[in-house]
Parts: C-alpha cells; structure tokens; sequence
C-alpha cells in the first residue's frame, strides 16, 4: 500500500532521481569543551549526583539535531519527518515552499498508509497524532489551530529543522538520498536508529569523497555521538544495513581498537545504492528468515506489527 501511495505521488509530482536534505536535519557540530564538561560530574562524583548526571545527559540530547532527539524514542515521528520530507521533493522545485495540506492522516492516500501503518484506523491515528505531536515539540511542522483546545492535527505542514518557526522549502542542495530510498519504502521498514546510521554514513560519504571512494567512511564514537545523536545501540544498526544490501563493509570487524598513535581504528563502509533498488519488504523478510535472533527482534517494537507489516 505505501509502495503505491509513493508511486502515485512520483507519477503526478516531479520527475526526480534524488531528494535533497538539509543536514542540519541529522548533523550538528560538537560544542566546545567549555559549554559540555560539568566540573561536578567527575567520575568520583557521578554516582553522588544521579539528578545532575540526568539533567546534563538531557541537556547534551537537546544539543542533538532533530534526528538525534527523535529517533531514540519508538514511534512514528521519524517515519512520518523523512515521509514527508521525500513527498516535499516530489511536489516542490528546490527552494520553493510545498503544501502537504491535502494529506489527512488516516483513510485513502493517508500519512498513515505512506509509512505503512497497517493497523486499525484507530490505532493508526493514534500513531500518526502521536507522531506529529513530537514533531510540534519540536518546531518541524505546523498546525491548522495550535492555540486552540482542540489542536488540528490533520493537514500539518513542514517547518525548517532549525526550530526558528519558518515555512519549509526543498533545499537547493544539501545531503541528497536516492529517490528509490522512498518508493522502494526504505523509510516505512528501517527502524529509525537504522534511518539515522544510514544518513549518517551517506553524510560523511558527501564530506568524504575520496576516503569514501577509496577506503570508506565511519566515524569515531564521539563523533557519532555528539554530532548525530548514534548511540553504541543505534551504530550497531550497521550490521543490519550491511546485511540488506545498503552498505558495503571496507574493514574487518575490530571494535574498540586502538593504534599505535592512540587513535581508534573505526569500522568503515561504503554505500551501495544498487541496494535502494530493491523492494525494502522483501529483502528485510530474507534477511530476517535466514537469520531471526532476539537481539535484532528487540530492536523492532511490537514485533507482531513490524512482521505484519511485511506480509
């Protein structure tokens, strides 16, 4: 269903081979020194300041891009950005605002139906409202009646990721994503921890051309983590997209280790777009049957949904 739903939106939108992003969308810089040590959290003191450690571990995840605040908590906000940032692309021409305002979120041509929600009409509403709730809390979409006491939740529209309130328009370059990662419904089945990691890597591939070409890219765990928001949990999502055929490995497996010079030795990867080609569904349904573990089941919740989904 949502396979077709894009289909039908690539048909009578603009005829595009990429989508543009903005990086501000996944990507922030690592603050100085000055703004992200506490002098009271010291090793010697963290166990004695249990509310302090939460409060600055909150304030380094609010420092995230929006990516990195939504994608650790599970819902439908991430499906629902990165859906409606790949529609944008199809109806807009780069640097012109698009209008989203047609879509409703349940029923025929839905939100619902582009993420690939196939529960009850109830429940997918409730996940949709739930969605774009976290969006607001975020300043990326707008509503019909944001002061009122029954806030419309139906025909939001796209904001800027910078939280400064202005309309959205397609960027006129940035960090772009195969249009296939869309209509083959990479987004509807990558968890989003999977979705951040991917554009994570496609990122450093953009700044890193020739070590992407030559070598691969990573990225350091402070780097991944302050910049993009990747937890340990959320990089080892890297298996996964290696193993649907999004990534190519370019180093042997060598956790944690460190060189001579005392840099980390970081895994690095190449993308392979021939992957994106692929219908998403299908190929998530392999790799699940040939090898099915509960510590890759643990990442999907509830699982009897995300298998549905698949049927």
């Amino acid at each position: 269903m949502a396979r077709a739903r894009f289909a039908a939106e690539a048909t009578s939108g603009r005829r595009i081979y990429e989508a543009p992003l903005r990086e501000g969308l996944l990507y922030s810089p690592i603050a100085p020194v000055s703004e992200r040590v506490d002098p009271a959290l010291s090793p010697s003191l963290r166990a004695e300041n249990p509310d302090l450690l939460a409060i600055t571990i909150q304030d380094r995840v609010r420092r995230r891009a929006p990516l990195g605040q939504l994608v650790h908590r599970r819902g439908a906000a991430v499906p629902l950005l990165v859906t409606a940032l790949g529609v944008a692309a199809l109806r807009a021409a780069p640097g012109d605002p698009v209008d989203l305002s047609d879509i409703r979120n349940i029923g025929k041509g839905s939100w619902a139906k582009l993420i690939g929600d196939s529960d009850a009409p109830h429940l997918a509403r409730r996940h949709v409202v739930a969605g774009v709730k976290r969006l607001w809390g975020l300043d990326l979409v707008r509503l019909k009646t944001p002061n009122s006491t029954n806030p419309g939740f139906d025909g939001w529209g796209l904001l800027t990721e910078d939280g400064e309130g202005r309309l959205y328009a397609v960027p006129r370059g940035g960090l772009t994503i195969p249009i296939d990662f869309w209509l083959n419904c990479w987004v509807q089945v990558l968890t989003p921890p999977e979705i951040l990691t991917y554009l994570m890597i496609r990122h450093l591939a953009r700044d890193f051309p020739a070590s992407h070409r030559d070598d691969g890219v990573g990225a350091p765990p402070k780097v991944r983590r302050q910049s993009y928001g990747v937890t340990k949990t959320s990089y080892a999502t890297l298996n996964e997209l290696e193993e649907y055929g999004l990534l190519t490995r370019t180093t042997p497996r060598q956790p944690g280790t460190i060189r001579d010079d005392g840099a980390r030795i970081v895994d690095r990867f190449r993308l392979t777009d021939d992957g994106l080609t692929k219908p998403a569904y299908e190929t998530v349904t392999s790799v699940f049957t040939q090898n099915l573990t509960p510590a890759r089941l643990g990442r999907y919740d509830p699982v009897e949904a995300f298998v549905r989904s698949l049927q």
